[in-house]
């Protein structure tokens, strides 16, 4: 006799009880993300304290560090950039929402870890634009 596994949903994943993981909805599958170490860390932390700064001092839109984004419904899919941004005039009353951003943001930044293959770069990058992202960037720190 098969069991049906019950997808869980955007709603479901947000509701679960913080345990200080990071984790994504693939698929109505929940995956736990490994600690990035902190090479990986520090890169994010200072791509996102400068680009805040700028767009806080120009009062452009939101920055995000690692925010939950649902990418598509029906199974769903929650994915979390090392940092987003989304333009003021895309926020409903320009306030953040308290869920998920249910909208794709304008800018993610990936944040290219020493584990991460091209092939799997590749895949993550098409699918920020397949999901409606205007502009996604792989940041390698050795680079930065």
């Amino acid at each position: 006799m098969a069991i049906e596994q019950k997808l869980v949903t955007a709603e479901d994943m947000l509701a679960m009880p913080d345990d200080g993981m990071r984790w994504e909805l693939i698929d109505g599958e929940i995956q736990r993300m490994p600690p990035l170490g902190a090479e990986h860390e520090e890169t994010a932390g200072e791509v996102l304290a400068r680009f805040r700064e700028h767009v806080k001092a120009r009062t452009l839109g939101r920055v995000y560090g690692a925010p939950g984004v649902i990418v598509r419904r029906n199974p769903d899919r929650v994915r979390a950039p090392d940092f987003a941004f989304v333009s003021g005039g895309r926020l409903p009353e320009g306030k953040s929402p308290t869920g998920y951003l249910q909208e794709a943001p304008d800018l993610v930044v990936e944040v290219v870890s020493p584990t991460e293959t091209a092939t799997d770069l590749q895949a993550k990058i098409q699918e920020w634009l397949d999901a409606g992202v205007r502009l996604a960037i792989a940041l390698y720190p050795a680079a930065f």
